[in-house]
């Protein structure tokens, strides 16, 4: 029989004379993979003596005792193979990858018998803390990891299978198709571990007499393959509430235009504060962040927090902030009214993206008389009365009336009345009897939401009452 290294497929043969009993043995040593037979075959002679009379004749015949008797019995001299393939292709080994599915392929073969019963496959996720892990053997078909997290983020993995059979009883080939819906993980190590091993038995191992030379090794009828992602796939802070990453105090309340209220940011000297609290595992805070051209945040702090399960748990947290205030420009005619966009962008180093965007009402210009009207009303006594209107609805205005050849007279807009069905207009008892046909002066300085303060006048002269 071949000895080690030997190529040899032919048969060997041993033959001996012997008288009574006789015993032969021989050493035989494998690597290749094979069908190996040991036959016996005992042949011996039969003497027979005959008398015929005085005359003794021998007789010589040859016979078969054991004819071909012996073993077959089949070498599995290797172990298994496996291999995993990933599905997308370009996935970095090294760098965090932004993704939310995968598509890993484990193939296991065995030149005679797998032993598809005993495959199993194992998933860690590696967060730093909170660390997730299942295991299962070949043919479950759905498994689902942190479906406790808190954060509903659970990892669901769908499997399918299929395998190659030489006959009814024996599998040489193995599939496991593993699907992962990941949802959202803040940097987290996700691995995942197929072993196999042949019909041979689960512990047997055959010491490699060479220690390793030629790259060998002890044959364990086993194998595993294992394959690592490095999964980034949400900026943190999409994950919170808004009132955890957004803070704004010092507005003044809501401009409300065409059914939408609109935050008011406060005139000048006041301000309004906007303050961003944005943390994540993997990002820069010191340039992550990316805000419109017409509000600037600027870095404040930065700290550590810890978010169990979230992804890694560990998180770098940074405090932005900014200030929004309507400064009133050098020339009244530059005032503007306008809704303007503050936009924060973050971008973390695996380019997920956290990007907040609010609308605010900018105003520098303060309430502006637009109409003014006196009305005699000789029916009552002293029932004289004003009207008068703003481009916009003022919060207070004091209002000076200079009535030709009868003086001056002050009110305020908390004696007026707002007028059904006219935007911003306003109906004020003079309390004095005001003359056809003479002229007025109203001047108010008023005061808006947002805090600006202007003086505006209006002249005209005293018409008879008639009913709107």
């Amino acid at each position: 029989i071949g000895p080690t290294g030997s190529s040899n497929d032919e048969s060997t043969s041993k033959s001996a004379t012997f008288v009574n009993t006789t015993s032969w043995s021989t050493k035989v040593l494998f690597e290749a993979e094979c069908t190996k037979s040991a036959t016996l075959t005992v042949a011996g002679t039969f003497t027979a003596y005959s008398c015929d009379g005085a005359t003794v004749t021998k007789t010589d015949e040859s016979v078969e005792i054991l004819k071909n008797v012996g073993i077959n019995f089949v070498l599995d001299m290797k172990d298994p193979t496996a291999l995993v393939t990933v599905d997308p292709y370009d996935l970095e080994e090294e760098e965090a990858n932004s993704i939310k599915t995968a598509t890993l392929t484990f193939l296991a073969s065995d030149t005679k018998c797998l032993d598809w019963e005993h495959i199993s496959f194992k998933v860690q996720v590696f967060k730093g803390i909170g660390d997730w892990k299942d295991s299962w053997e070949y043919g479950k078909t759905k498994i689902v990891l942190g479906e406790d997290s808190g954060w509903d983020n659970e990892l669901t993995i769908t499997a399918t299978y299929s395998a190659t059979k030489t006959d009814s009883t024996e599998i040489n080939d193995a599939k496991a198709i593993l699907v992962f819906d990941i949802k959202d993980l803040d940097l987290a190590i996700i691995i995942t571990t197929m072993n196999a091993s042949d019909c041979c038995c689960l512990d047997c191992t055959l010491v490699d007499p060479c220690a390793g030379c030629n790259g060998g090794g002890d044959l364990t009828h086993a194998t595993n393959v294992s394959v690592s992602m490095l999964v980034d796939n949400v900026f943190f802070s999409s994950m919170l509430k808004e009132d955890e990453v957004l803070q704004i105090v010092g507005l003044k309340g809501d401009k409300v235009i065409g059914g939408k209220n609109y935050p008011t940011i406060p005139a000048s000297p006041a301000v309004a504060t906007v303050t961003l609290i944005l943390a994540d595992a993997n990002w820069d805070p010191e340039n992550a962040l990316d805000s419109n051209s017409q509000v600037g945040f600027s870095l404040s702090a930065t700290t550590s927090i810890q978010a169990v399960c979230s992804g890694y748990a560990t998180k770098t947290q940074a405090t932005y902030i900014a200030t929004l205030t309507a400064i009133q420009p050098e020339q009244a005619e530059d005032a503007t009214e306008t809704v303007i966009t503050v936009v924060g962008t973050a971008t973390d180093d695996a380019d997920n993206v956290f990007s907040l965007t609010r609308v605010f009402w900018y105003d520098t210009m303060p309430p502006t008389l637009t109409h003014f009207a006196a009305f005699r009303n000789p029916s009552g006594a002293n029932g004289s009365y004003i009207e008068f209107s703003f481009h916009e609805e003022p919060v207070s205005a004091e209002l000076t009336l200079e009535i030709t050849g009868q003086g001056t007279f002050t009110y305020t807009l908390a004696q007026a009345t707002a007028v059904t069905g006219h935007l911003n207009t306003y109906r004020l008892s003079t309390g004095i009897s005001l003359s056809e046909g003479a002229d007025v002066k109203l001047t108010a300085k008023a005061k808006d939401l947002a805090g600006n303060v202007g003086t505006s006048s209006w002249e005209t002269e005293v018409s008879p009452s008639a009913p709107r």
